[in-house]
């Protein structure tokens, strides 16, 4: 089990160095629109230099978001304590969480963070081509 474990923080590990180096949220390079974890690798840079108020405002949910991954991961292969009805509610109601502030930070705070941009986007790239063939 632990070996699995260490398994999964190592690949964790090198997926966020390797969207880091590559400049950037990989959701909103693809569709134009950032994820609910938006702000959450600034937040955490923040949190590490001791500025804990931008932390919370790149991500008011930063604190828990490792630790509720890390467990949503290996849920799995803990041990059976670990997997109860009340373990996978929180888990539930973290997503329901960050989904809620999501959509909050952007229909009612309209986040800059957060703002939508599709002239870069991939997918709405090649979209707007395709269908400037079908229809030329």
């Amino acid at each position: 089990m632990a070996k699995t474990v260490w398994r999964h923080i190592a690949i964790v590990a090198a997926l966020v160095a390797l969207l880091t180096l590559a400049g950037g949220c990989p959701i909103k390079a693809l569709f134009g629109v950032p994820c609910p974890g938006c702000g959450l690798t600034r937040a955490w840079w923040e949190a590490m230099h001791f500025r804990f108020g931008e932390a919370f405002s790149y991500h008011p949910l930063w604190l828990p978001a490792p630790f509720l991954l890390l467990y949503a991961i290996h849920l799995q292969v803990l041990p059976a304590r670990f997997q109860s009805r009340l373990a996978k509610a929180v888990l539930i109601l973290s997503a329901i969480a960050y989904s809620s502030l999501y959509l909050y930070r952007i229909f009612i705070v309209h986040d800059p963070l957060l703002q939508p941009d599709f002239s870069n986007a991939l997918f709405p790239i090649l979209f707007d081509k395709i269908r400037a063939f079908v229809y030329t």
